[in-house]
């Protein structure tokens, strides 16, 4: 429960700020930069990925999907971003995006426990 709560409101808050800062497209102009494309694509994926995965996690549903999407999320942002950075997080590591890697790793695994709306659906 704590692991979930925790790690949703860090992908929603991040992923609500890529929406308030120019959204998708400008998310895709720094995709465009790593060369990732289509830049706009995966810029949509992205943003969705990390609000709306965000809150699946926080209200446990359907977690282990979000768990998923945001696990392959975050390793791309820790390989194409991070990991050259070293490992500290205040010089732009890979420290931070391994955890939440790791966390969503957990989810992927265990899934979201008793308190959830998948426990309310799915295990009744």
């Amino acid at each position: 429960l704590i692991i979930r709560i925790a790690a949703g409101i860090i992908f929603t808050m991040h992923g609500g700020k890529k929406f308030l800062s120019g959204g998708p497209k400008k998310f895709a102009e720094a995709l465009s930069a790593m060369n990732i494309k289509p830049a706009l694509f995966w810029g949509h994926i992205g943003v969705y990925t990390e609000f709306f995965g965000g809150l699946l996690l926080i209200l446990g549903l359907l977690t282990r999907i979000a768990a998923i999407f945001l696990f392959v999320f975050i390793l791309t942002a820790l390989f194409k971003v991070h990991a050259k950075k070293g490992f500290f997080n205040e010089q732009g590591g890979f420290e931070f995006p391994f955890l939440l890697a790791c966390g969503n790793l957990a989810l992927i695994v265990a899934g979201a426990g008793k308190f959830s709306l998948d426990y309310l659906i799915f295990c009744r």
